[in-house]
């Protein structure tokens, strides 16, 4: 029997993968808090499932109540590691927890959940220029023309105007 392999498939498409620890010090419990009325993190599920760009929406958080908004939301709940929600603990230290518990999982994007005003068009443009690019990673950025400050002898001078 020949193995036929169909060149012109569509490649797996990626997991979107939002990090929502409760335990946030800056501003506690952040990926909830309501924005407009809405959860914080909601805004990002719904326009990652609008996309259509990807297999699986995960919200991978420690927080029990965190994870039944998502799961509302049309996310799916991923219990993240005690040692992955330290305080102290990376944004890779959660994506190793989530990618590890997959196997043969093929792609993994991160989704800020502290960006709510991305598109679902913007995740198809990024999925689409990721796979016509062949690059191994891609990383969204924005332009920033924000005054840094340094100190120079106690006081706070101007970096950059």
């Amino acid at each position: 029997m020949a193995f036929i392999y169909n060149c012109f498939a569509a490649p797996p498409r990626p997991h979107a993968l939002i990090l929502a620890r409760g335990g946030s010090k800056g501003i506690p419990r952040k990926n909830i808090k309501p924005m407009n009325g809405v959860p914080l993190l909601v805004y990002n599920v719904k326009a990652a499932l609008a996309s259509n760009a990807f297999e699986k929406v995960i919200v991978s958080s420690d927080d029990s109540e965190i994870l039944e908004i998502a799961v509302k939301a049309g996310a799916v709940a991923h219990r993240r590691s005690a040692a992955s929600a330290k305080d102290t603990a990376s944004s890779e230290s959660g994506i190793f927890d989530y990618v590890d518990s997959v196997p043969g999982l093929v792609s993994c994007a991160l989704v800020q959940c502290t960006s709510p005003l991305t598109t679902a068009d913007d995740f198809r443009n990024g999925i689409a220029r990721f796979h016509a690019s062949g690059a191994d990673s891609l990383v969204t950025v924005v332009r920033a023309h924000r005054f840094l400050w340094e100190v120079k002898d106690g006081q706070a001078q101007p970096k950059n105007y």
